[in-house]
């Protein structure tokens, strides 16, 4: 009898607890959708992330704005690499990175064939939440369930190529995406 006495009060505040949670988090994303714009792209309602940092790229020249690559190869006459990888967390994506991505040669490749575009999903990391859900909407766009996936695609963002890591070297990987290229 006088655990009912208990239970009701620490039921009755995780409700309004819950209730809390769910109006602050709504209202926070009122307030995102509000500074974001309204200027969505495809039928998948990707935010405009053309603003004046759009271009973000890393030291390796990784964008991190998929319009902006589309943008880029359009303009240089070059296909995008798409790397869908999972920065702190997928061990496959760190062998990838460590052993082709951040080597010379691969980054002088890329320079002249490639934009590089990467769509992260961190677990840990923070994100944008524009650059989030920028990512979330091309995942399920290409349908990309394991990662690291890789896809190349042409200046319009059709699919020419999909790819992962594999177990070889790094010359042996750069001839791999030269021949997805000529495909």
């Amino acid at each position: 009898m006088n655990y009912i006495f208990v239970i009701i009060p620490i039921t009755l505040i995780i409700a309004l607890v819950g209730i809390f949670v769910k109006q602050t988090k709504d209202s926070i994303q009122y307030s995102l959708d509000e500074d974001l714009g309204t200027a969505f792209v495809d039928d998948f309602n990707f935010p405009n992330l053309l603003s004046p940092d759009a271009f973000n790229v890393d030291e390796n020249g990784w964008m991190q704005n998929y319009q902006a690559a589309l943008e880029v190869a359009r303009k240089e006459n070059k296909f995008v690499l798409a790397n869908f990888t999972g920065s702190d967390w997928c061990g496959a994506c760190h062998m990838i990175e460590k052993k082709i991505f951040n080597q010379q040669d691969f980054i002088d490749f890329a320079k002249s064939k490639l934009v590089l575009f990467k769509a992260d999903f961190p677990r840990r990391n923070f994100l944008k939440p524009e650059i989030r859900a920028q990512n979330e909407n091309l995942a399920l766009k290409y349908g990309i369930r394991i990662y690291p996936t890789l896809l190349v695609l042409d200046p319009s963002g059709s699919t020419i190529a999909k790819t992962g890591y594999l177990r070889i070297e790094k010359d042996a990987y750069i001839q791999h995406l030269k021949g997805l290229l000529n495909r």
